[in-house]
């Protein structure tokens, strides 16, 4: 087998790392269509979209064995083996997340209060935002961030970047548990209820995904 450069010295990383981004946020970008879906009481559409998500979730897997294979032939690596595996599987994570929360919203048609659309509106705003920023440091910074090993002045720029990220995802927690009760205030059958605490707690799980791809991320720049 003939190696690459590229792939012996580590450097095409960023680039596997950069697609799994990409992809997770195709993914993401269902989430306000699965939920208009719902709105519509639509399944059909629900499950076309669900299986979108399936097939952008199983693309990433293929993209992270890839990687943990290039990472196993990589003679010269400046990060610990273990810990930028731990990155890649939270990465991996996200889109798990996305696929959990598009299969749950296929079970059966579901009630959509006015105030419950509301809350979830919120929930799904402040998620994407979160999403995009943490999809922006990777497609912008990563790259540098392999030339210079994770460290030096790029390394403190990015790790500034994802503190004040991780101050944020407050909000977010505070946004699901209004989700939450705004849920248990509603008219809705045991079936629906049970299936919308679940899909709002996939919600939650999405952005602790998120959370902890950034917190991975944060370590290495310590490392």
């Amino acid at each position: 087998m003939v190696l690459r450069i590229d792939e012996l010295i580590g450097s095409s990383h960023a680039d596997e790392i950069q697609i799994m981004i990409r992809l997770s946020t195709e993914a993401l970008q269902k989430i306000p269509l699965l939920f208009e879906a719902v709105s519509q009481q639509d399944l059909a559409w629900c499950q076309k979209l669900s299986d979108a998500v399936s097939d952008l979730e199983h693309q990433i897997d293929i993209h992270k064995h890839q990687l943990r294979q290039k990472l196993s032939r990589s003679l010269f690596f400046a990060l610990p083996r273990r810990d930028f595996i731990d990155f890649v599987l939270q990465l991996d994570g996200i889109s798990d997340a996305c696929e959990r929360l598009a299969k749950t919203l296929t079970y059966r048609t579901l009630g959509y209060p006015d105030s419950l659309k509301s809350q979830v509106g919120k929930v799904i705003s402040d998620l994407l935002q979160h999403a995009s920023f943490f999809a922006e440091i990777i497609e912008k910074e990563l790259p540098a961030l392999f030339d210079t090993s994770f460290g030096g002045a790029e390394a403190q720029a990015v790790a500034a970047m994802l503190d004040s990220q991780s101050e944020k995802m407050t909000d977010l927690s505070e946004k699901i548990h209004l989700a939450l009760v705004s849920l248990f205030t509603q008219n809705l059958s045991v079936p629906e209820l049970l299936i919308w605490q679940k899909a709002i707690h996939a919600l939650e799980s999405i952005g602790i995904n998120i959370e902890k791809s950034a917190s991975a991320l944060r370590a290495l720049l310590e490392k």
